[in-house]
């Protein structure tokens, strides 16, 4: 009963927040809550901390990306923070109109970061456009239809910024149906 109660309150939260751009991250953050289509059993959010600029990682097959099964999130797959492959992550920036967000794609093959829009409890059903043209330089990532546009192996994004508290579904439109590549940006 008290799960159904949790994922009563963060529906309604999330569905509150909607008008500030994102959904809610306050409390049952991080925990099986049972409104997040998780059921996980491991907490996969990284904080990236406060800089002048903060690289988001991309990588899916070289090495071949383990997910993560996050107890809110679900799985997410090929996204992490920092510029060294890693386990995929859940990842939390601090909001900040000045700090450059960059995607940075470490893999062999090329990717997108694309935004399908505020976690409302689960994934959308379908990718990100891969014809879609990248986002301007400075575009906030909360932006409706942000995108990097096609990162080709070793490239950087354009400068981003995460101004809006929320959270963001990220996915890559070539990979996100087939692989699952997809993760969840917490901007707080």
């Amino acid at each position: 009963m008290l799960g159904f109660a949790l994922a009563v309150a963060i529906v309604a939260a999330a569905t509150f927040a909607g008008c500030a751009g994102g959904s809610t991250y306050g409390a049952g953050f991080g925990q099986n809550n049972g409104g997040g289509g998780g059921g996980g059993t491991t907490d996969c959010v990284t904080a990236i901390a406060p800089a002048g600029t903060e690289i988001i990682g991309i990588n899916l097959t070289n090495p071949t990306q383990d997910a993560c099964d996050d107890t809110t999130f679900s799985f997410v797959k090929a996204y992490f923070g920092g510029a060294t492959v890693t386990t995929s992550q859940v990842i939390s920036v601090t909001h900040s109109s000045t700090d450059v967000i960059q995607f940075t794609n470490l893999d062999i093959q090329p990717h997108t970061a694309a935004s399908l829009g505020a976690w409302s409890g689960s994934y959308p059903g379908t990718g990100p456009d891969p014809a879609a043209t990248a986002s301007p330089k400075n575009t906030d990532i909360s932006a409706p239809g942000f995108t990097t546009g096609n990162l080709d192996p070793a490239t950087t994004s354009k400068n981003y910024v995460a101004n809006v508290p929320g959270m963001y579904v990220i996915g890559c439109a070539y990979h996100y149906q087939s692989d699952s590549m997809r993760t969840v940006i917490i901007v707080q």
